[in-house]
């Protein structure tokens, strides 16, 4: 009872039209990948192919091209006199495209739009275009889905555009800082192509600073300065931005230096110059431990 046509359930004359509403079911089967008159009990079925209007396409799924919602729909009028009344006239528009304005009754459109704006205060930006330009389609002078399509289309530019200054920034702008750019374009057009994208390199770029940072407050925790200078400077070079970091490096690279001209000095048996620059060396290190907010933590 499924592919049956209102007529044919209750009984009435039937024709080739008959056919076209059992093959507008099969139609809408394959696009959405449901039936469009469910139910768990045969009556239900013939119940609601005989009562119920038929769901929109495009509805059940927003992936469907605008062109096929009206042909679908008009194959499942209820009213024989209202679908095709030949295969001829289905294949023309399956070819051709519908007559737009005046295959889709207001109603169809006025679904569509409603959905349209209620996935539009949900965020979802994407599919509220797919059925913008559903009832662009079925009605070209729709004023509202028009300005909500410009409307989103602004958005989705803006979006794109502080995409583009986080790509440029990428190698010279602090990791917070085009983070804060990633979160505003997120909420201006969530679903934007390039954010995926964008977001990835963010999150391993966040991924190999955090690793360098541990590595080098692990080192500076154990007095392994050379090292900690090391993985800070690696730091600096995911992170270039990152001005928090440049007074740690600095103070390691002098201790760095202190430790060199010790040695130098050592080497040449000047013990009065190895141990001034000892105590150079001590207070650099104190007045770093007492800079650094991992030595307080």
């Amino acid at each position: 009872p499924n592919f049956m046509s209102p007529e044919q359930i209750t009984g009435k004359g039937v024709d080739g039209r008959s056919d076209l509403f059992s093959l507008g079911v099969v139609l809408f089967t394959l696009l959405t990948g449901q039936r469009p008159f469910g139910g768990d009990t045969m009556h239900e079925v013939t119940l609601r192919i005989v009562q119920e209007p038929s769901p929109i396409p495009s509805t059940v799924s927003t992936e469907i091209p605008a062109a096929f919602t009206p042909i679908v729909l008009k194959c499942l009028e209820k009213n024989p006199d209202k679908r095709y009344q030949n295969m001829k006239e289905l294949l023309v528009d399956l070819e051709h495209g519908p007559n737009k304005g005046t295959i889709a009754p207001n109603r169809e459109i006025e679904e569509i739009w409603s959905k349209a704006r209620e996935l539009f205060s949900k965020g979802n930006l994407n599919e509220t275009s797919g059925l913008l330009e559903e009832v662009l389609y079925l009605d070209p002078n729709h004023s509202g889905a028009g300005e909500l399509k410009d409307k989103i289309n602004k958005r989705f530019i803006q979006a794109g555009q502080l995409y583009r200054m986080i790509t440029e920034g990428f190698e010279g702008t602090d990791l917070d800082t085009l983070t804060g750019i990633l979160e505003e374009a997120l909420a201006i057009y969530p679903e934007h192509p390039d954010g995926v994208v964008i977001q990835t390199r963010l999150d391993a770029k966040a991924i190999q600073l955090t690793d360098a940072l541990e590595h080098g407050s692990m080192a500076m925790k154990k007095g392994l300065w050379e090292e900690a200078l090391h993985w800070l400077r690696r730091a600096i070079e995911i992170d270039p931005g990152n001005v928090q970091l440049k007074p740690t490096i600095e103070a390691l690279s002098h201790i760095k230096s202190i430790r060199g001209d010790i040695n130098h000095a050592l080497n040449r048996n000047d013990v009065n110059e190895a141990r001034r620059l000892a105590c150079l060396l001590d207070a650099v290190v104190e007045e770093m431990i007492d800079s650094v907010p991992i030595f307080r933590e």
